[in-house]
């Protein structure tokens, strides 16, 4: 995947923007952030280039990767992250549209499980979402987002308990030993 953003990224530098353009410069910039630690700002102005982009062609087959890769990791940190949910729950939209199943049940996942940790609210509230998103995940065999959620869901029992002693990721959820 790297290379074929990676190509992306340089045909639209070499002919210019395609509506495969968007998801190549912000891919690009989330790895060069994240993997080849380049300056932050590298991945902003990515997020933000390919955002401009993306509202030249409207309804491309790679809107709802380039809208999660932008709002999931990189705009997250620069805006309020309330005010990416919104962007976010129309990725998973566009996604599905398009039958990117993969990327919906990743952006589900996020906006699901992660935000609303992240935001602070109650685990109650999401831990009873959670055997229901599980099943949903999996229905479309996205079995790296479901594992991902089932690992996030134990955490939450986990957290959810008063202990006196440190605890595993372990439990009737998840078992790290047995999962992973």
């Amino acid at each position: 995947m790297a290379l074929s953003n990676a190509t992306q990224a340089n045909v639209t530098l070499k002919y210019g923007k395609c509506e495969h353009s968007a998801r190549g410069i912000i891919s690009m910039g989330v790895i060069s952030w994240i993997v080849l630690k380049e300056d932050w700002s590298f991945a902003l102005s990515c997020g933000k280039k390919s955002l401009e982009i993306l509202e030249r062609y409207p309804d491309s087959p790679y809107e709802g990767q380039t809208m999660w890769n932008c709002y999931g990791f990189c705009l997250c940190w620069n805006e309020p992250l309330r005010a990416t949910r919104q962007q976010l729950h129309y990725a998973y939209k566009s996604s599905m549209r398009h039958g990117d199943t993969e990327t919906a049940m990743w952006v589900l996942a996020t906006y699901q499980v992660t935000d609303p940790y992240v935001l602070g609210r109650r685990l109650d509230t999401t831990v009873k979402k959670l055997p229901q998103l599980i099943s949903h995940i999996e229905e479309y065999q996205r079995s790296e987002p479901a594992t991902m959620v089932k690992m996030l869901f134990q955490l939450f029992l986990i957290l959810k308990q008063d202990t006196a002693k440190d605890a595993q990721l372990k439990g009737s959820v998840f078992d790290d030993e047995k999962d992973l």
